[in-house]
This record gives C-alpha cells, sequence and structure tokens, in this order.
C-alpha cells in the first residue's frame, strides 16, 4: 500500500495543480480532504460540504480512476516480482517431480482457454476517456526508467498534467447510446492493438518459467491453446439493432482486421536481414523461393528484386504478397482475395515452417526464438477470422420464428407435449425444407421467422465461402427443453445449413449451444443434456464441434440470472451440482464437455479471481476440450487495458487450467451440508423478492430509474420492453444494488442460512466451521481445503464488506411510503446483521485475515460518502420533476460512473 500511496500522491499532487488552473481551488481542498485523509470524513454525514455539481462528480471520478492506475501499477509490479498467486512458475513447480517433463509438454498441449469479449453494457466510460487513461498509465511506466534526468523527468511530468487536464476537459459520459459498429470498434481495438503483443509476452513467459522449472528448452510447438471470441454483433438476445446484415459486417471486419494484424506479424520479420554472403542460406530454400516467386508473375518478380542477397527478407515479401489484402501507401485498406492469395492459416503457416527450417539450418536459432516463434504464436491465436463470432438468441424467439415458418408454409403447430414430440422426431429425419425460402423477400408480416433464417443464411454464405472457424457457437439462451435446441436444427434445414455427410446421415456443421441460467433451468439441465446427446443429429455433429480433438459438446451455464432468481449462494452451488452431474451424463457416452462460464463484472455475476475461480470448479469440468468463459463491460478494460495486464489475465487462466489438467484429487465440498444452506438461502432470497412491497421498494430505494436512462451500451436494459423484475436485465439489477451500496446479490440469505444451521444441525455447522477454517490455511494446509468453499467465503466477504448500512439507509429515505420502506428495509439490515455475526462465528473476524480488502475500503470511503450523499439529493430532486429535467440528469449520469469508479465496478 505504501508504493500506491507514493505512486497515487504523485497523480495527485499533478490533479491538484490541474483544478487550481482551472479555478477549481476549493473543490481542490475538498477533494484532498476525502482523499488524502479519509479517514476524517467517514460518515455519511459529513459536516463540510459542496454544493452538488457536475465538477464535483467530475472530480471524484477523476478522482478515483487516479487511484485505480495507481494499484493497478502496484498489482503489475508484484506480477513482474512473481509475487502474486496461481502463475505459471508456482503451476510448473507444482508439476514438477523426477522423470515428468514429458507429462508437464503433454498437459501443455492438451490447455485451451478462450476468453470471449460480450458489449454487455457494463462499461460506464466512454472509449475516448479509456484512451487517455491509457496514455497516462504508459506514462507513469516511463517513472520506472532508471536514471532518468531531471528534464526528462519534468518532461513526463508536464505530459502528466496535460492528459489530467484533458480528461477534466472532456465530458466522461455517452450522450448517445453506442451503436453496434461502434461497440464492435471497440472490441477491435483490443483485439488488434493489445492481444498479439500480449500473446506474445506470454509466450515468452510460459519459456522462461518453463526453462526455469525444468532445466530443458521448451518446444515451440508445446503451447497452450488460446483463441479468443466475441458477442459483439453476434448477440441478438433482447437485442433489436443486432440484425443478420449487422452480423455478416461484423464477419467482414473481423476478417479484415484478422489479415491486418497478420500483416503487421510478417512486416516485423523485415528485420530478418541476414545476408546470403554471411550465413549458408540452404539451397532448396533458395529454389523453392524462386519457384515461389516464379508462380507469383510480376509481383513475384518484383520481390526478388528487393533485399537481393537476403533471401530470408525475400521470403517474407513473398507471403505479405499472398495475402488477401489490398494495401495502398503501405496501409491495408480492404480484403481482396486474388489467385495467389491464402485461403487457409495452415498454408501461411506452412510457408513460416520453411522459412523457420532455412533458419535453423543458416543458425539462425536466436533469429527463430526472438522474431519468428512471436509471430507463429499470434498467427495460432487469430488465424484468419481474429475472433470466434458466437451467435446468441432466446429460446422463446427461435419458438416465434418456427410457429411463423409454420404458419407460413401452411403446417397446424404440434398442440400437446406427445404430438410436439412426434413433430420433432418425424420433422428431423427428414431433409425437406417447409417451404422454398427466398433470400430476396423480406417476409415483413412475420419478423422473427425473417430476421432468424436471414442469419442462419448468413452463417450459411459465410461457411461456404470461407469455411467454419470464424463462426463461434449457436448459443440459446433460455434453454427450458430440448427441443429449443432442436429447433435450431429445423432452423438451419430452411437455409441449407443442415449437411449430410455423404453416407445418408445428416449433422450440424455449428455448435448448438444450451444456455441454462435460471436455478430451475440449472436443475433440468442434466436431462435436457441427456435428450440432447442422443439425438442422432447432435450424435453426428459432435466430432464437427471439436475439430481437432475429442467429440465434445458445448455448455454454457449463466451466474447472472440464476444469482439474480435464487441469490449468491444458491446460484454457485447449483451452478457447481449442475455441472457435476452433467460432467457424469456425457463421460458416460464418451463425450467431453467444454463450459462455457458466462461471468460478468461483479462477484454476484460470477466475477472474483481467475486462479481462485479456476480452482474451484468442479472435477472433470477442465479438460481436453477446453474452457470459455466471458468478459463483459468494464472487465475488458481492466483486465485487456495493456499487453501486461492482458498477459497478467491470461497467464491465470491458462496456469488455472494446466494444473486442473494435471491427475490429482482435490478436498470436494460438502454436498450434503451446501444442500441445505442452499435451500434455506434460497427461502430466504424468495421472502425478500416476493414481498408485495419489494418492487416499490426497490423502484425508489436504487437508482434504477437513472441506469436505465443511462446510454453505456447499445442493448436495451430490459429484454422485452415490459416493466417487471423478471424482464430486467440482470446487469441493471446488480449494478443499481451496487450503487446504493446494498450489493445484496452478493450476500444476502447467508446469514440466515447459517444461522439455521448452526442452531438445527450443530454437528454439520462444526464440520463446515472446520472445513472454513482450513480454507484459510496456508501451504500444505490450503490443500487440504476445498477450494469452492476457498472461493465462497471469499467471494461473499468481498460483498458484504462493500455493504454500508448507513448508506443503505440513506438511499431507503427515498421510499416515499413508510410501510413500504420499513417492510423491507427492516428485513434487508436484519439480514446484514445476521450474516456478519454468522461469518465472524464460522471464520473469525473478517478485516485481521483481509489487510487489503480493508485497506482498499478506508482509502475510498470518505470520498463515496460525499459521493453517495449527493447522488441521493440529485435522484430526489429528478424525481420530483417526473425525470424529466436534463440538466440534472446529465449530473445524475455522472454520479453514476463516479460512484462506480470509486466501487470500481457497476454490474
Amino acid at each position: 500500500m505504501e508504493r500506491i500511496s507514493t505512486e497515487f500522491l504523485y497523480l495527485w499532487r499533478a490533479f491538484e495543480q490541474v483544478l487550481g488552473e482551472n479555478g477549481e481551488a476549493e473543490l481542490a481542498d475538498r477533494m484532498s480532504a476525502l482523499f488524502l485523509s479519509p479517514a476524517a470524513d467517514s460518515s455519511v454525514h459529513t459536516a463540510r460540504s459542496l454544493p452538488v455539481s457536475l465538477a464535483l462528480f467530475q472530480a471524484g471520478s477523476l478522482a478515483f480512476h487516479l487511484m485505480n492506475i495507481a494499484e493497478e501499477r502496484a498489482l503489475l509490479r508484484a506480477y513482474r516480482r512473481e509475487e502474486t498467486p496461481g502463475l505459471l512458475p508456482e503451476r510448473l513447480n507444482q508439476l514438477k517431480h523426477p522423470g515428468t517433463d514429458d507429462q508437464t509438454l503433454a498437459l501443455l498441449q492438451r490447455v485451451r482457454v478462450e476468453p470471449v469479449f460480450t458489449a454487455h453494457p457494463t462499461e460506464a466510460k466512454r472509449a475516448t476517456i479509456l484512451e487517455h487513461h491509457r496514455e497516462l498509465y504508459d506514462l507513469l511506466i516511463e517513472t520506472d526508467r532508471e536514471a532518468l534526468t531531471e528534464e526528462e523527468n519534468r518532461h513526463i511530468r508536464e505530459r502528466i498534467l496535460e492528459i489530467i487536464d484533458r480528461l477534466w476537459k472532456t465530458g466522461e459520459i455517452y450522450l448517445e447510446k453506442p451503436d453496434v459498429a461502434s461497440e464492435v470498434s471497440n472490441i477491435l481495438h483490443y483485439a488488434t492493438n493489445i492481444l498479439p503483443d500480449a500473446i506474445v509476452k506470454l509466450g515468452q513467459r510460459l519459456t522462461d518459467s518453463y526453462e526455469t522449472a525444468s532445466g530443458a528448452s521448451l518446444p515451440s510447438e508445446a503451447q497452450p491453446e488460446i483463441r479468443f471470441g466475441s458477442w459483439v454483433g453476434g448477440d441478438r438476445d433482447g437485442h433489436p439493432f443486432v440484425t443478420a446484415r449487422v452480423t455478416e459486417e461484423t464477419l467482414q471486419r473481423l476478417r479484415l482486421q484478422a489479415f491486418i494484424v497478420i500483416r503487421r506479424q510478417l512486416l516485423r520479420l523485415i528485420d530478418l536481414s541476414l545476408s546470403d554472403h554471411r550465413v549458408q542460406v540452404p539451397d532448396h530454400f533458395i529454389n523453392r523461393l524462386k519457384e515461389r516467386a516464379s508462380s507469383l508473375g510480376e509481383s513475384g518478380q518484383a520481390a526478388l528484386k528487393r533485399n537481393v542477397g537476403e533471401s530470408f527478407r525475400q521470403w517474407v515479401q513473398i507471403m505479405l504478397i499472398r495475402l488477401p489484402l489490398a494495401v495502398a501507401r503501405d496501409h491495408a485498406t480492404h480484403l481482396e482475395q486474388r489467385p495467389e492469395c491464402y485461403t487457409d492459416p495452415a498454408e501461411l503457416l506452412d510457408d513460416i515452417a520453411i522459412l523457420k527450417d532455412a533458419l535453423i539450418s543458416a543458425g539462425g536459432q536466436r533469429q527463430v526464438r526472438w522474431l519468428l516463434d512471436p509471430v507463429v504464436q499470434v498467427i495460432r491465436t487469430f488465424r484468419f477470422h481474429l475472433l470466434k463470432l458466437d451467435i446468441r438468441q432466446n429460446s422463446a424467439f427461435y419458438e416465434t420464428a418456427l410457429l411463423q415458418i409454420l404458419q407460413h408454409a401452411g403446417i397446424p403447430a404440434p398442440a400437446t407435449t406427445d404430438e410436439r414430440r412426434l413433430f420433432f422426431d418425424q420433422e428431423l429425419s427428414s431433409s425437406r425444407p417447409f417451404f422454398p425460402y427466398d433470400r430476396n423477400h423480406t417476409y415483413s408480416d412475420r419478423p422473427e421467422m425473417a430476421e432468424s433464417l436471414a442469419t442462419f443464411q448468413v452463417i450459411a454464405d459465410w461457411m461456404r465461402r470461407y469455411g467454419p472457424e470464424a463462426i463461434g457457437h449457436l448459443i440459446i439462451s433460455m434453454t427450458r427443453d430440448a427441443t429449443d435446441l432442436f429447433i435450431v436444427y429445423l432452423l438451419a434445414r430452411e437455409v441449407g445449413l443442415l449437411r449430410n455427410d455423404g453416407d445418408g446421415k445428416v449433422f450440424m456443421p455449428v455448435s448448438v449451444v444450451p444456455l441454462f441460467e435460471t436455478i430451475d433451468d440449472l436443475k433440468r439441465a442434466p436431462q435436457i443434456l441427456e435428450q440432447f446427446l442422443d439425438h442422432p443429429i447432435t450424435a453426428q455433429s459432435l466430432r464437427f464441434w471439436n475439430p481437432g480433438g475429442p467429440p465434445a459438446v458445448t455448455i454454457m451455464v449463466g451466474y447472472s440470472d440464476s444469482n439474480k432468481d435464487g441469490g449468491f449462494l444458491a446460484s454457485q452451488w447449483s451452478l457447481y451440482r449442475s455441472q457435476q452431474d452433467m460432467i457424469a451424463i456425457a463421460e458416460k457416452r464418451g463425450i467431453a464437455v467444454r463450459f462455457f462460464h458466462g461471468r460478468g463484472g461483479t462477484i454476484s455475476r460470477g466475477a472474483g479471481p481467475t486462479h481462485r475461480f479456476v480452482e474451484s470448479l468442479p472435477e472433470g469440468s477442465i479438460n481436453a476440450a477446453g474452457i470459455r468463459l466471458t468478459e463483459q463491460g468494464e472487465t475488458i478494460a481492466q483486465k485487456y487495458g495493456t499487453p501486461l495486464t492482458a498477459c497478467y489475465n491470461l497467464e491465470q487462466l491458462v496456469a488455472g487450467a494446466l494444473i486442473r489438467l494435471a491427475p490429482r484429487r482435490r478436498p470436494g465440498p460438502p454436498g450434503t451440508i451446501l444442500d441445505r444452506l442452499t435451500q434455506s438461502s434460497y427461502e430466504r432470497w424468495r421472502s425478500l423478492l416476493d414481498r408485495p412491497a419489494f418492487l416499490q421498494f426497490y423502484a425508489e430505494a436504487t437508482p434504477i430509474d437513472a441506469i436505465e436512462t443511462n446510454r453505456i451500451g447499445s442493448r436495451p436494459a430490459r429484454r422485452t420492453g415490459r416493466r417487471s423484475l423478471a424482464d430486467l436485465r440482470a446487469i441493471p439489477w446488480v449494478f443499481s444494488w451496487s450503487q446504493s451500496r446494498f450489493h445484496l446479490t452478493g450476500w444476502f440469505g447467508t446469514g440466515h442460512a447459517l444461522a439455521e444451521l448452526r442452531q438445527n444441525s450443530p454437528q454439520e455447522w462444526d464440520e463446515l466451521q472446520r472445513l472454513s477454517v482450513e480454507a484459510d490455511a496456508a501451504g500444505a494446509d490450503r490443500a487440504k481445503a476445498s477450494p469452492f468453499l476457498i472461493a465462497l467465503w471469499s467471494n461473499i466477504e468481498n460483498s458484504i464488506a462493500w455493504a454500508d448500512p448507513s448508506i443503505m439507509e440513506l438511499y431507503s429515505s427515498l421510499v416515499r411510503d413508510t410501510d413500504v420502506r420499513s417492510d423491507v428495509l427492516s428485513l434487508i439490515l436484519a439480514e446484514y446483521e445476521s450474516t456478519m455475526k454468522e461469518l465472524q462465528l464460522l471464520r473469525g473476524d473478517l478485516f485481521p485475515r483481509r489487510k487489503g480488502l480493508h485497506a482498499t475500503l478506508q482509502s475510498r470511503s470518505a470520498a463515496l460518502h460525499e459521493l453517495h450523499r449527493h447522488q441521493v439529493t440529485l435522484l430526489r430532486e429528478w424525481r420530483e420533476t417526473d425525470r424529466s429535467n436534463k440538466d440534472i440528469e446529465q449530473v445524475l449520469l455522472l454520479s453514476l460512473s463516479a460512484i462506480a469508479a470509486g466501487l470500481k465496478a457497476t454490474g
């Protein structure tokens, strides 16, 4: 914390100067009192305050961002010193035993991880603001350089002052909702400018860590498989602006940017300036170079006229010519597929392999390691599609689409369960479409049918043209029945996407993925999976869904809606139990399960330390089929904002997957006890949500109305626009509870469940207490603890630590009906007190064990209290105008951003 404070103070003094220069001396003094002497201002009713203003929240937001940057710098400094847990050196040492090097290499090659970026609206900062933050971060890195002169230090500080001044004068909030194309551009920034460098850094980290642990060199082919996916431009669940045309344009942009990334990498190989007169270039390589140049005609001959006497450079020029890009003034402008161009990444990698062999023959091993291998790593990762694009849609939308198809074709829809089963059995045994689909017809009277078939047509066309690699998965949200998945087969059949393998067997070339989200869905999931896997089309398709690996099915589990449905404890254990059961079902059939974890940016939506999350998953949930997980909203900027930050987070994921593939047993969680706790906490959670007064309390005691007005994403806050709790998405749900400091989505129900267990089952309580104490142990004792329990208690404690009863009461004062306020608030406060008490009985005092968490809370407490007080004032005034005052609204939206920066999370 001392280094954080030193670095934060350096930034703070610059911020103070900027405020003073902009005529905000009084504001600077007040901010200094809140941020530099926080202990003095820890109550809600701060004595000395400033009037509510845009400048106040702008200053608070910027100050918290400066603090976050300083904390991130400290984290990465510890990472570089290898002081953080769950990284490759630690994991490789855990695998280190005499004669096990080959086993470790085999494990490394089995690691498959795939982060998937989404445009979920939880990033409250504009892209412009994020870019300014990155500039500031890069300047701070420069201060670490040794032997800086006085003039160099002065120049760095002047540039920092300029950026802070620019931030102060830049509008922080979105004045208009971003469109989908803008969200695609944002994801492309990370994919093209950050991730390639991160992949190279991670490859170097792995090579160095392996050589240190084993004393042997790491073969270049023994790299884990890292891929990236995206939902941006493909996720149409409740998003009317993601159309078939948007998806097609997104695929085109991803392909173009993939080749731009590859071109940048190949241009780095121009540094292969080894002279034919200084090294022995193999004759067969020179002959192949001439043959390849001849086959390319004039452009190939032009390549030979450049860099004469430098055959390796000429080979690079040949590879650049074969990229399907139009280049003007040394910049790639658009895709241009010519006869000589590469059509498959394997062709390009083969050419690089030829170059590699020739370099090694010429004594260029160092050039291979430091120039060539990094390029190979990037190409293997991003291929020709950059990010796999998933297509997500709600099961109800597809159900409606099918009904409209039947109406259009004049076919009666099945009315009963038996009729429905017979209908799917008969239709899926036939390759006949319901009607001849005309892609040029709008079908405007049947919108769900039109949009679904147009999207599937885009997928079919793309795959015929470029192959299947760019298409990720067809994800069916709110999967409630196996027929929700079979409908996708029928829709695919209408546009010719279902294929015939030549032996008369029909298969689906794109993976169909159920998404289980609510508690009830998770309970039904094993039965649904059984019916899905046993269907002939699924069975025939599995080998296509995991090319190069064992037959595998991908299953997505949702952390957000299950939490909203049942509360944190019930959600976590239901997810664990459901995964266990689905693994068993798949293993009986010799099928691997790749779990796709729909994690959000907050603990209640599945977030938390990556290494702890991976460790806590059930046995068998990480296997040769790999693991996918979403990266959403503000977590993308936090975890992938710089190449080093991205490398750190990817290393945690890779290292976690590596150790989970190793054949060693980990202590499982106490299932019977957790079943009991889950039922009790679920009932307590539902007793809150099902209260008649709850919805009114929620609508008035949180800033949900302001959040729904916020313009931080292109997607609507509600799936269908209905004003109901069921229709409200999980993100604004969590966002609103965190802004008002209830944070109940991360702890409510835990105290009640623990108290019931302690009072009614003392022996089980004693057992849980013993296991929970082990979860806090270190070294060998910690290895005896259940990783699930470690993660569970850590996350609950994190959530309730951020909750603040005094601020809860402040926001509750906005509830006009005193009976409603008293009814709901009293239940929440009683559960808060119960949870704090029971956690202390179970695990001891929180803050002596979690000193870092306590320090973070202390450093932010006073400033957050001030901002919360002013936000409540704004909410009251805004609502009194029937939410029509745009000036108040603008300040209120900025307050959301400022408090989110202080909490380091939105939804």
